[in-house]
């Protein structure tokens, strides 16, 4: 049996609060359904039978382009890899290196998604196509981009799940700094999305964390030695 996140707060933001409750149930059911790229074979019937209501595709429409048909017999979830992993994969392990490889088979990847693409989502093939034109709008991008910060508690729980395996000392002192700093990275850059700041800090605090480690034994030993 899989496990995923999943967002508490969700019934108090607004889009989902004013859903139908069989709207409701759907979005639930399709998280809890797609494939691990946030990808779903559309089965109506069988949805609106597990679910207890009767489900057609109009439904989609409620999502507020949360979701996009790939094709008739797809159906993405556009944030769903973001939301799950990060925003950040890497090939070097294996639960994240088989999500490449579904993104892959369905013609999709990291930065197509990251972009939403409000009037369908590229291809592998669209990707290099695009990727000069996106650096040139990429700082002007950041400078309007909302930043969404999370609370504390939010914070905190990202950091100690098991994308991440931090501590929760660990998370609390990150934490800290952060808001120390006005919530910017060891460049003065304002960090907009967290969850991949958080990511790249973990090498740095699993780095600290062996440190001290080896510290704390050889003090130890040295005590040891003394009695």
């Amino acid at each position: 049996m899989s496990k995923r996140f999943t967002e508490t707060n969700k019934w108090c933001d607004a889009w989902y609060r004013k859903l139908k409750p069989e709207a409701k149930l759907f979005w639930l059911y399709l998280c809890d359904n797609c494939d691990a790229a946030g990808v779903w074979n559309p089965d109506f019937e069988l949805a609106g039978f597990q679910i207890g209501e009767k489900i057609g595709r109009e439904i989609i429409e409620q999502f507020d382009g949360r979701v996009r048909w790939l094709d008739s017999d797809r159906l993405l979830i556009i944030k769903f890899v973001d939301f799950q992993y990060g925003g950040k994969l890497s090939t070097t392990s294996k639960p994240q290196a088989y999500v490449l490889r579904i993104l892959e088979s369905h013609g999709l990847s990291l930065d197509t998604l990251s972009k939403g693409y409000p009037k369908g989502i590229d291809t592998l093939k669209d990707k290099d196509k695009d990727k000069d034109k996106d650096k040139d709008t990429e700082k002007d991008k950041e400078t309007d981009e909302v930043v969404n910060w999370p609370s504390k508690e939010e914070f905190i729980a990202f950091c100690i799940s098991p994308v991440c395996g931090i501590t929760p000392a660990e998370a609390e002192d990150l934490w800290l700094k952060l808001e120390g700093r006005g919530r910017k990275d060891s460049t003065g850059a304002t960090i907009i999305k967290f969850k991949p700041y958080v990511l790249r800090m973990k090498k740095y605090i699993e780095q600290d964390r062996f440190k001290n480690a080896k510290q704390t034994t050889a003090q130890q030993k040295e005590d040891y030695s003394s009695i």
